[in-house]
Order: structure tokens, then C-alpha cells, then sequence
């Protein structure tokens, strides 16, 4: 069954010794549309810290019991590396952009807000920051192109069934009144632009959502309103 990444989000990673952990984001390549890393809040209510660790060290996700398992104890987890290791485009743009007007740096977490960015510009990053590695959040509300126009707001990631593989983006088509969600393949991708919030295809042929077999719990959006998809 296919499921939703923002299903997936909501759903907690489990330590070999019982202990769960909220899922902050996946990461994934985008040539290969495959999720490599899981960004964890490892810490407790007194001290958040967040790690990051790759999928190699965690089961596929469990949709009976709504789990993911980590092949990994609690200490385990907590000793991962922090999640500021590994930086994803739209973070190395961010630090890019303070560098380059010269803004403060001393918190990491320090995020520049959208009206400040100058208007479909990318700044040179690090030589050894992977040009590919994305934040499936933040490509949340990304404009889906065609060519030359404008289809609809990317709204979420349709995870093939038993991999960490990306097979479709859900996209919202329509207008404020009424909006549908439609499914392209990922490999109609062409590019995705940080500068310019914009996700571009190849061509646009869409699926609709109830032509594909999704998994119990699965929340889509169709038609301005939330539904289950069982």
C-alpha cells in the first residue's frame, strides 16, 4: 500500500529498549527519490536535541503497529550525530545567504525569514555540502511547474509500499474554492529550485488519487477537505 510522508511524520521511532521519539523530517537524494536519512528528536522534555540517522539503521515503517523500529538502543540514539551534521539544500542556502550579506551566525537554528530572501537567488555553498540531499518539509508548498506554467502547490510524498523510496508527489490543483490533489511520477521531475520555491516537470500527467491503493490512516486531502484514505 502506498502511504503518505506527512503519515509517516506522525508515527513514532522505537529504540530496541522501548523508548519512542518523534520523527522531525526525512531526507532524501533527489536523483534517486530515496529517503537516506531520518532526523529524530532524541532528547527528553528537559533537553530537545535532535539527531540524525540514516535508514539503514532503521526498519521500514511498521503501518499495523504505527511504528518505525530502530535497530538502536535509547544511549544509542542519543549519541547520534546532531542533525546539523548533515545539511540539506534549503539549509545550506540559509547559511549561504547569512555569509553572504553578512548576517549573524552564532545560533544554527537561526532562520531567515521568507520576505528577506532576495527573489529567485541561490548563493554558493560549501564544496563539500551535497548539492542533492533535501528536506521533504521544506519542499512543502513548493509551486509545481510544467514548462511553461504553473500547476498547482506541492502538498506532499507518496511513499512506495515496504521501501523508503518516493514514488509520486501529491500536488493541489484547482483553485481556493476547489482543490484536488493530483499525483505525478518523480521521475517527471526536472528540477527543483530553492530560489525560486519551485518544483519543475518534464510534462504533466497526473494520476488521481483514487486510482492508487493506499494504506489504512493514510490522510489525503481531495476537494478543499480532509479524508482518510482506506
Amino acid at each position: 500500500m502506498f502511504t503518505s510522508l506527512t503519515t509517516l511524520v506522525k508515527i513514532p521511532l522505537v529504540t530496541t529498549d522501548g523508548e519512542e521519539h518523534q520523527v522531525c523530517s526525512p531526507l532524501f537524494d533527489d536523483r534517486s527519490w530515496t529517503i537516506c536519512f531520518i532526523v529524530v528528536d532524541a532528547g527528553s522534555w528537559f533537553s530537545r536535541r535532535r539527531v540524525v540517522i540514516r535508514t539503514s539503521a532503521i526498519d521500514e515503517p511498521d503501518w499495523t503497529k504505527k511504528v518505525i523500529a530502530a535497530n538502536l538502543t535509547h544511549q544509542e540514539l542519543v549519541r547520534c550525530a546532531d542533525a546539523s551534521s548533515v545539511k540539506p539544500v534549503s539549509q545550506q542556502q540559509q547559511l549561504a545567504l547569512k555569509k553572504y550579506f553578512g548576517w549573524p551566525d552564532s545560533e544554527p537554528r537561526w532562520y531567515v525569514p521568507a520576505a528577506l530572501v532576495p527573489t529567485q537567488r541561490e548563493f554558493p555553498v560549501q564544496a563539500n555540502d551535497d548539492p542533492h540531499l533535501r528536506n521533504t518539509m521544506d519542499l512543502l508548498g513548493y509551486e509545481v511547474w510544467s514548462t511553461d506554467r504553473r500547476v498547482g502547490i506541492l502538498s506532499d510524498f507518496i511513499m512506495e509500499p515496504n521501501s523508503w523510496h518516493i514514488k509520486y508527489l501529491s500536488v493541489k490543483v484547482g483553485d481556493w474554492v476547489y482543490r484536488e490533489e493530483r499525483f505525478v511520477h518523480t521521475l517527471t521531475v526536472q528540477s527543483i529550485s530553492w530560489g525560486m520555491h519551485r518544483v519543475t516537470l518534464t510534462s504533466w500527467s497526473p494520476v488521481r488519487s483514487h486510482t492508487l491503493p493506499f494504506g489504512q490512516d493514510t490522510f489525503m486531502e481531495t476537494s478543499g477537505r480532509s479524508m482518510v484514505r482506506t
